[in-house]
């Protein structure tokens, strides 16, 4: 994968970028989040669907302070359906309105887009986030198993093909194997030549090495929890980062000197 694909929408490309989600749900509450950001914090992903707007104006207010108060950030905003994890169901018709608001503000980085929301919504919702300039993030979460190593290679390959300029996968673990099973997927996508930036992660307990290892595995991105945990598993910000750091310095190459005689 080339780097510039990378640096395209995160500000790291050795490193993993730390994502945290702000799940506040008022534009007060929101606001203290926007305030009181943490310097490891690399990206700022917006959970719509925790927000409690009353019509389209609401979060278009809230997607226009979040820029402004954010604005050294990459923001990924997002609307996780209730099958994928999110807080509430949601009609498609209501959800193509919705994220093609955002959309056309122009103000997110990146705006996310679930693969299995529909044919035809996706391809309406990508060619829009193209015409506005605004980066695709195809997602996929499977709250019950993990597919198969196949499955799920055919999952990322086939959001690559729909127009993604970042793939994300999340699944739930069943048993150990699962979890190396979306490690290793991971690492054989990130090889291909033509892959695109890739995120992915095993949830619940049994996940968490997924989301400490992102960099082994080759995942760009990698989250955790600021106020609200938004998926089983996440670790806090200060935990993550202290795992983050212990790792670098047991796999980082050291310099020996020679012995002074």
């Amino acid at each position: 994968m080339q780097t510039e694909k990378i640096t395209k929408y995160f500000p790291k490309s050795s490193e993993v970028n730390v994502c945290v989600p702000f799940c506040s749900p008022t534009f007060l509450t929101l606001l203290d989040e926007a305030t009181i950001l943490d310097r490891r914090i690399d990206v700022i992903e917006w959970r719509m669907d925790y927000y409690q707007g009353t019509d389209l104006s609401d979060w278009i207010a809230a997607m226009e302070m979040l820029r402004a108060k954010c604005r050294d950030y990459c923001i990924i905003a997002t609307w996780r359906t209730k099958k994928e994890g999110g807080q509430r169901d949601i009609s498609e018709k209501d959800y193509e309105m919705i994220v093609s608001a955002i959309i056309e503000t122009g103000l997110p980085n990146l705006i996310d887009i679930e693969m299995f929301m529909g044919e035809e919504i996706v391809k309406r919702l990508v060619a829009l986030a193209k015409e506005h300039n605004i980066g695709v993030l195809i997602s996929n979460h499977d709250m019950e198993q993990t597919p198969s190593k196949e499955a799920m290679m055919t999952r990322l390959h086939a959001m690559q093909r729909m127009g993604a300029d970042v793939v994300k996968l999340a699944v739930m673990p069943n048993k150990p194997m699962d979890v190396w099973d979306l490690m290793s997927v991971t690492s054989a996508y990130v090889e291909e030549t033509d892959a695109v930036p890739c995120i992915t992660m095993s949830m619940g307990l049994l996940g968490t090495v997924s989301r400490i290892c992102s960099e082994i595995s080759g995942s760009v991105m990698t989250f955790a929890a600021f106020n609200i945990s938004s998926a089983p598993g996440q670790l806090s910000l200060f935990d993550l980062c202290d795992c983050l750091e212990v790792l670098r310095k047991a796999y980082t190459p050291k310099k020996h000197s020679l012995p002074k005689r």
